[in-house]
């Protein structure tokens, strides 16, 4: 049995405003991420619009049946930031969001508002998920100078003893935004980040709770051989469309990383990711990796595994399972951060889920999935 939408409206200030459940005439989209931004279209009949959907930054909220209980449970909150009108005999109206994560884009990573900054260097050094809490709460609740850069409603979710891997930090002012500093991190760590959503707040603002960590189980072959474990191929039936791409091309599994210093007084720190490296006789691939202002081992370490981690191959796979199969049904076989393991065309690998497409029209519910390939070296 297909499952059951629904999508609530919130005003920008936090009042709910109007709850639509979805019918065969209307139509849905959204996209959840892992690490970055995601996506929600839906369009409906003019008679069906409201004026919160027209509203900037007006909340979307998809509710999604459990797949057990048949309770509603959200499944994802967009900020709405388009609206276009469809003309003719359909007479309805688009509207387009992103997800929460996009106030991540919002912000600059401005030092200034580091209460630590010195000689315009943001500088921390401690357990990865800490340094990101730190990042969020100078840079989007509490900055030290610049308290306009502060977003309502915005708080950091509590956590007991950090134990993820030592990240060491370094920023100036320059082009990234706090996306792009928090995946940075990420990649270096395999962590994750992203906002919940966390109800609305006595000021009336809609609350997100930033969150850092590990997302997902690790459901794979690799982990469970004698299973059960979750396994995606066509031959057995609970996927269709299936398109892998291997790219290599791009690869890096050896970086030096330069650091402070000129000349032959440079600091130089090599790191290798070994089993890549072997993999044919001529995949040593080297890349120099600039960081002139690392100056300690845990800053070159830092540098290198990051990286490392650009420098990885490209090995995707997307592929749109069976709603219904045995194996493959979303939020109860698996869920978005998961580690799975697919296989397709004589290749077969585990791969954790990095985001998921839902799609509601008239002809039914199709579920489309995006993989990368789970590294098991350390």
């Amino acid at each position: 049995m297909s499952a059951r939408y629904q999508v609530a409206f919130y005003e920008p200030t936090g009042r709910l405003v109007y709850i639509h459940t979805l019918t065969a005439v209307d139509q849905l989209a959204y996209t959840r991420r892992l690490n970055g931004v995601g996506a929600f279209m839906m369009s409906l009949p003019r008679a069906l619009r409201q004026p919160v959907m027209l509203r900037k930054d007006a909340l979307a909220q998809v509710y999604r049946s459990d797949p057990v209980t048949g309770q509603m449970r959200e499944d994802g909150t967009y900020f709405l930031r388009s609206a276009e009108h469809v003309p003719g005999t359909y007479d309805g109206l688009v509207i387009g969001g992103v997800s929460a994560e996009h106030l991540f884009k919002r912000r600059v990573y401005n030092p200034d508002d580091d209460p630590n900054v010195a000689g315009g260097f943001s500088t921390k050094s401690g357990p990865a998920v800490t340094v990101m809490r730190e990042v969020v709460h100078e840079q989007m609740i509490a900055p030290a100078v610049n308290n306009e850069r502060a977003f309502p409603g915005l708080s950091l979710a509590s956590i007991g003893e950090d134990t993820s891997p030592n990240y060491p930090f370094r920023r100036e002012i320059g082009q990234q935004n706090v996306l792009d500093v928090l995946s940075d991190i990420a990649k270096a760590t395999k962590l994750d980040f992203w906002l919940a959503f966390d109800g609305i707040d006595p000021a009336g603002y809609p609350k997100f709770m930033f969150r850092a960590g590990r997302r997902g189980t690790d459901r794979s072959k690799h982990s469970h051989p004698a299973g059960p474990y979750v396994y995606l191929t066509p031959s057995s039936g609970n996927l269709v469309e299936p398109q892998l791409t291997l790219d290599s091309t791009e690869e890096a599994n050896a970086v030096y990383v330069l650091g402070k210093g000129a000349n032959g007084n440079r600091l130089v720190y090599r790191q290798e990711r070994h089993l890549a490296v072997v993999e044919s006789p001529f995949n040593r691939v080297e890349r120099a990796v600039e960081s002139s202002e690392a100056d300690t081992l845990d800053e070159l370490l830092a540098a290198a595994s990051t990286a490392l981690a650009e420098g990885a191959p490209g090995v995707t796979f997307s592929f749109v399972p069976l709603v219904t199969a045995a194996g493959a049904i979303y939020q109860l076989d698996w869920r978005l951060g998961d580690i799975v393991t697919v296989g397709a065309y004589g290749y077969e690998m585990d791969a954790r889920v990095t985001a998921v497409t839902v799609t509601l029209t008239g002809a039914g519910e199709t579920v489309e999935v995006e993989t990368e390939r789970e590294l098991w070296e350390t």
